[in-house]
């Protein structure tokens, strides 16, 4: 049995539309793996960020309480000086 081409037609439509259907349902899993790529990739970012920050946060804490240390050793030997000072009659050296 032989198609008329009015039946020719329609099948070619539908070959079309079937194909551009696959096309659209392999676009739109493609675009699915790649989002979940990029929220795994943003989620490492954000977990590498996080970690960075703990350890610069730690980084500044130390500093922070290193600079506490040698403001107070300052402050010691500029006691310690002052004291050593008075000690020499009329701040000069002995001799």
């Amino acid at each position: 049995m032989t198609q008329t081409p009015k039946q020719q037609r329609l099948d070619r439509i539908e070959r079309i539309l079937d194909n551009m259907a696959t096309n659209l349902i392999n676009e739109r899993d493609a675009r699915l793996a790649q989002r979940e790529d990029l929220e795994e990739f943003y989620q490492t970012v954000r977990r590498w960020a996080e970690s960075t920050d703990s350890a610069i946060n730690r980084l500044v804490e130390n500093a922070e309480a290193d600079r506490a240390a040698i403001r107070e050793m300052q402050a010691e030997v500029t006691q310690v000086w002052q004291y050593l000072l008075s000690q020499r009659p009329n701040g000069s050296s002995g001799g």
